[in-house]
């Protein structure tokens, strides 16, 4: 079980979805320290279990441009860039479309920091 799945009743996909966005509404990881998590003190365990919690919530809600933000900001603080880079596209596009510009600038930035 994930870390963000362990807060929230899972059972429910919609539920899931709902309780994220209006208990913690993804700011954990939105803006996390700009170093990456040092090997050994579970920083590493942690984003890689928001990664499997943000493929549950995408899968539910495909348009979610905050959790393609945030799964690419988990990437990009495992040092996957590689991954992080179509996340945070999709990210950027998914922002404007919804006319939310300051996930769309967050994507942006962590995207020139990346690259």
């Amino acid at each position: 079980m994930g870390f963000i799945s362990s807060l929230f009743n899972v059972s429910n996909p919609h539920s899931f979805k709902s309780s994220i966005s209006r208990k913690i509404g993804y700011r954990w990881l939105v803006n996390p320290p700009l170093t990456p998590p040092r090997r050994g003190t579970g920083g590493e365990q942690e984003f890689k279990k928001a990664i499997d919690d943000y493929n549950k919530v995408i899968s539910l809600s495909p348009q979610d441009g905050l959790a393609y933000l945030n799964r690419g900001i988990a990437y990009s603080r495992l040092g996957e860039n590689q991954k992080a880079i179509p996340d945070l596209q999709k990210a950027i596009s998914l922002s404007l479309q919804q006319g939310d510009m300051l996930n769309a600038q967050r994507a942006r930035q962590t995207l020139q920091q990346i690259q």
